[in-house]
């Protein structure tokens, strides 16, 4: 060989040499070492991209490494752009780099990212030639770089699906694959379908399976696959799986499936072996959040399943929650105790529940821990807390709570999940209320257009139902006032198919309740539950709760009137059957409205005379009461009269009703000032013998409605006048667009008052606001003059007290 030959033939063995020791020594190089072979690299005029991608994945990736931030961001910088002009590079290079890279989770750094992006580039035209390995690899590396769904992950799933198929992936890797894309968040088409169908085959042809592979498969179904496919393999895993060898983590996984996914239950072989799974020291070694998960799945099982079905998962619910207690098991994250909390308050045993209450919520009563909550997660806990009666069982997280929804409420930004989470609360303080509900109160007015129109109806019934609110709401509670007027413009602004019947049902309540008619959101609840009648989607209890809430406040319009009548052909034609505690409610509408129809008003008659023993006692008389006062308007405008069957059932029931409520005297200072200024003015008038009696039966014409007073004849016994005395309760404040712009009367009193005037009674009703107005009380003698003469028909006061 000549010399120069000789010479250029070991120069190039010198450069492999180097290029395989550099090569080598950024693969195994350790801390400084790397540092020095990456340096080499950088400065070289010649660096491979395959030797780049390498230095760069391993210097972000590995945590060992001695590796200044420079170097990082040269590298990354360095391997980026020969990205962009190399042609030659493989599968294997561009995959085991973004592996590397995604082994050290999101990147941060710009070059980084922009390195992740320009791998990512590469990946489409790689795919129809990766191995499955190399498609695993990559599906796991794009899932721990948290990369949303994209059509590169679209291709990668189909190809490993189609080209290689799926049921060529060993139990393991198809395991991993399954766990890789539950925790992504994607949503591919045609892939679950896939996995679901290569697993069944490997269940159905026997093959020996391990437990942790078919979790994993249910488990991923259970997060990305449609109804139908998810039913399919929980089918098949009642059908086909035993469940013996599962451990408590993989059987409580399968079981948030069946849980989160409806309508196929667990085999009953699965819950016997969940429960011979749970022990104390199990619940000391399992994960925290497999155990929140395994309460959560248990709890909403119970409530799937109808009777005896339910035991099991109670069953579990309350051997797990006896098993955390005796272990002392803590370090709960606030999810975990919201689900475990409120699955336990479904297992009943009081003191069980209290001692694992005050167990799992020791370690979460300070103001810091509380402050960890998310407040959807600490209302659900508060509110299980106060219906089971426990806040002096827990006073300190009691204490807590309660100090972190009055800060809330100050600041907490305006969205759904707060408004779900402040209404949660406010029901849960019913009837006591609290200055927490005042907060709530002006946040939901605030934050009104964050929150959804069902978080501030249903804050609105709550706030309808808490002692203290109800009652000052007569002009005087703005806040209350605010929040109605919130609501109404929401509501009124809501398309009929995004409200359910609870929504439409709850607001007419509320405004009844509260005593304040709106007419247009009246009448928008009227137009909403005449199409959910038509539609067949409002059932006995909502129904009555709006023909209630529009009737309690008079509101009479064309749209009230036409949803009155479609609830009686409803009535008629069978299609919509009530419950006997809402019966009244709707034949008290029928005579609000003045709807009258007999075949209707005898069915609803039959329905409450059937059921009305079975009522509670309180629910009792206000049915009867109400069902009474429909009684009198169909006898004595309409003819009605009871049949023989009825006589012995629901009119002795009546009767009763109308003999206990006639015996209760209700005088108060208002009536009785009004009758001691009446008794001087009829001493001076041409009825100086006439009698005024109080709490006067208008039997037997209307037998059982009372009146506050009547102008007797002394002579004949005749009732010259009737006297209502209308204090507040009578009215209700009429809203507009700029709050309360007046009062009407209720549909309690209206009526009252036109049942009398149609019986050819006089009446005269003595409004406080005007008695208020008139404090001397030669006024208050004048005013009663001339009301007593009008309503007695004279042309004037004279002719009343002619002296």
């Amino acid at each position: 060989m000549q010399p120069s030959r000789r010479i250029y033939a070991n120069g190039l063995t010198r450069q492999v040499r180097r290029h395989n020791d550099l090569q080598s020594r950024l693969i195994t190089a350790d801390k400084e070492e790397f540092e020095e072979a990456c340096q080499e690299l950088l400065s070289s005029t010649n660096a491979c991209p395959s030797e780049l991608l390498c230095a760069a994945g391993r210097a972000v990736a590995s945590t060992k490494l001695t590796v200044s931030p420079r170097t990082k961001e040269a590298l990354c910088t360095a391997a980026g752009r020969l990205l962009e002009i190399s042609t030659n590079l493989t599968a294997s290079d561009v995959v085991g780099t973004l592996a590397s890279l995604a082994s050290a989770g999101r990147a941060s750094g710009v070059a980084a990212r922009h390195l992740i992006d320009g791998l990512k580039g590469h990946l489409p035209s790689m795919v129809p030639n990766m191995s499955p390995q190399e498609q695993l690899k990559a599906i796991a590396a794009l899932q721990k770089l948290k990369e949303p769904f994209s059509p590169t992950v679209q291709l990668l799933l189909d190809n490993l699906a189609s080209k290689a198929g799926l049921d060529t992936l060993s139990d393991f890797a198809l395991a991993s694959l399954s766990r890789t894309v539950a925790t992504s968040g994607w949503k591919a088409t045609g892939f679950p379908e896939s996995l679901a169908a290569s697993w069944k085959r490997r269940v159905l042809t026997h093959r020996e399976v391990k437990a942790n592979v078919h979790t994993a498969v249910i488990f991923a179904l259970g997060k990305i696959a449609d109804k139908g496919v998810v039913r399919d393999a929980l089918r098949t895993s009642n059908s086909s799986l035993d469940f013996t060898n599962f451990t408590f983590t993989e059987l409580s996984q399968i079981l948030w499936v069946y849980a989160n996914n409806g309508d196929v239950h667990p085999a009953e072989c699965l819950w016997k072996c969940l429960l011979s799974t749970v022990s104390v020291d199990g619940m000391i070694a399992c994960g925290r959040q497999t155990i929140g998960y395994a309460f959560w799945a248990a709890g909403v099982m119970s409530q799937k399943y109808q009777g005896a079905e339910s035991i099991l998962p109670l069953h579990l619910i309350e051997v797990m929650a006896d098993s955390v207690v005796l272990g002392s098991v803590n370090g709960f994250q606030p999810s975990s105790v919201s689900y475990m909390v409120w699955a336990a308050a479904l297992a009943g045993e009081e003191e069980r529940v209290k001692s694992f209450c005050c167990h799992i919520l020791g370690d979460n009563s300070t103001p810091e821990a509380v402050g960890r909550f998310k407040s959807l997660e600490l209302a659900n806990v508060f509110s299980t807390i106060r219906a089971l009666g426990l806040e002096s069982a827990v006073p300190d997280f009691a204490a807590s709570a309660r100090q972190y929804f009055l800060e809330a409420a100050e600041t907490a930004a305006g969205t759904a999940a707060n408004g779900r989470a402040f209404t949660q609360v406010t029901w849960a303080m019913v009837p006591d209320g609290g200055p927490e509900i005042e907060a709530f109160m002006k946040w939901f007015v605030a934050n009104s257009a964050g929150v959804s129109v069902r978080s501030l109806v249903r804050m609105l019934w709550a706030v309808s139902k808490c002692d203290g609110l109800a009652e000052t709401t007569a002009g005087r509670s703005a806040m209350v006032v605010s929040l109605v007027q919130a609501a109404g413009e929401r509501f009124m602004g809501e398309k009929g198919d995004r409200l359910v019947q609870q929504d439409v049902g709850l607001m007419a309540w509320s405004l009844g309740t509260l005593r304040l008619s709106h007419y247009d959101l009246e009448d928008k609840c009227c137009l909403f539950g005449i199409d959910m009648l038509f539609n067949n989607i409002i059932d006995s209890r909502h129904l009555s709760m709006l023909l209630w809430g529009i009737t309690s406040n008079s509101h009479t319009s064309p749209k009230a009137l036409q949803l009155i009548k479609h609830v009686v052909s409803a009535v008629n034609a069978g299609s919509i059957t009530f419950d006997p505690v809402d019966v009244a409610m709707v034949l008290w509408a029928m005579a609000a409205l003045d709807v009258y129809d007999e075949s209707a008003f005898r069915t609803l008659l039959s329905v409450l005379s059937a059921g009305i023993d079975q009522l509670p006692s309180t629910e009792r008389r206000s049915s009867l009461s109400k069902a009474h006062r429909a009684y009198l308007w169909a006898a004595s405008s309409h003819g009605f009269v009871f049949s023989s069957e009825e006589v012995v059932g629901i009119a002795e029931a009546l009767e009763e009703s109308q003999r206990s409520s006639g015996a209760v005297c209700a005088n108060g200072a208002f009536q009785t000032e009004v009758c001691q200024a009446l008794a001087r003015v009829l001493r001076r008038s041409v009825l100086p013998d006439a009698e005024i009696l109080s709490e006067v039966d208008l039997a037997p014409a209307l037998p059982g409605l009372v009146v506050d007073a009547a102008i007797v004849d002394p002579k004949t016994g005749s009732r010259v006048l009737l006297i209502e005395v209308d204090g507040p309760h009578h009215y209700v404040d009429v809203l507009g667009s700029t709050g309360i712009t007046a009062r009407q009367y209720n549909g309690q009193s209206r009526l009252k008052q036109d049942l009398i005037r149609r019986a050819g009674h006089k009446l005269l009703c003595v409004e406080d606001a005007k008695w208020r107005i008139l404090k001397d009380p030669a006024a208050r003698h004048e005013y009663l003059s001339h009301e007593v003469a009008m309503a007695l028909g004279l042309g004037s006061t004279k002719q009343l007290c002619p002296t």
